[in-house]
């Protein structure tokens, strides 16, 4: 930027491009011509917001341990993430401004309850705007509970116990390997009813309860996605 005529003595410049250092001096114009320039101040830019990717906004029935992650940003030093309960982040239950990659796990969150979810990310000229708000909401269902013993030496699946059952069923499984993982609940028609554990998760034995809540009388499946691999298995609710 380069003003010559300016005739106040402020000015509003930009958008300048982000995570960049600018420098900026002035001098006055009098009758008999320019003066001395000022002296010279720095000032930089912040990143931008980065881009959300997980999980997807509006999440219903989710597990109550998240796997989040967003956009990694060019030159970014380290990212703040706070979930809260409310839109305006006036009541936090998770804040960290140090994390050090585009992703994280965090819970666990309240069971059946909406959260609200934002990052920003720091550069040389500090943190950057906000990126825009997920939501997200955890289903009645527990999350997955590490049991004692080594690690399967495959992916395990075991049958829902007790089945049929009225109030809890218990769904056990084993990784032989830390990885990605998605344990989900649908109804005779296909439908996804609850997520009961999603994120990564490290090798070893897993148990999850699940309270179906006002869900009907049924037959439901309960599918693992881990390692590349899905297994399922069926479960009676009958009250």
């Amino acid at each position: 930027f380069d003003g010559g005529a300016l005739t106040a003595t402020e000015k509003t410049v930009g958008p300048l491009a982000y995570d960049f250092t600018f420098f900026w001096r002035v001098r006055a114009r009098g009758a008999g011509g320019f003066g001395p320039w000022s002296a010279v101040r720095r000032y930089t830019t912040s990143v931008p917001p980065p881009a959300l990717i997980a999980p997807e906004d509006g999440v219903q029935g989710g597990s109550a341990h998240v796997f989040f992650a967003w956009q990694a940003m060019p030159n970014a030093q380290s990212y703040h993430l706070q979930i809260a309960e409310d839109e305006d982040f006036g009541r936090l239950v998770f804040d960290d401004a140090a994390l050090a990659r585009p992703e994280t796990a965090a819970g666990p969150l309240a069971y059946g309850s909406t959260f609200f979810w934002r990052v920003r990310a720091r550069g040389a000229g500090g943190f950057g705007p906000w990126s825009a708000v997920r939501r997200y909401t955890t289903g009645v269902g527990t999350a997955a509970e590490p049991e004692d013993g080594a690690a399967p030496p495959g992916y395990e699946l075991a049958p829902a116990y007790p089945n049929p059952f009225s109030a809890e069923a218990t769904i056990r499984f084993g990784l032989p390997a830390a990885g990605p993982v998605r344990l989900a609940v649908y109804d005779a028609r296909g439908r996804r009813v609850a997520v009961l554990a999603e994120g990564v998760l490290p090798a070893g034995r897993y148990r999850v309860r699940w309270q179906p809540g006002t869900l009907p009388d049924g037959v439901y499946l309960y599918r693992l996605d881990a390692g590349g691999r899905t297994a399922t298995g069926r479960m009676v609710l009958l009250r």
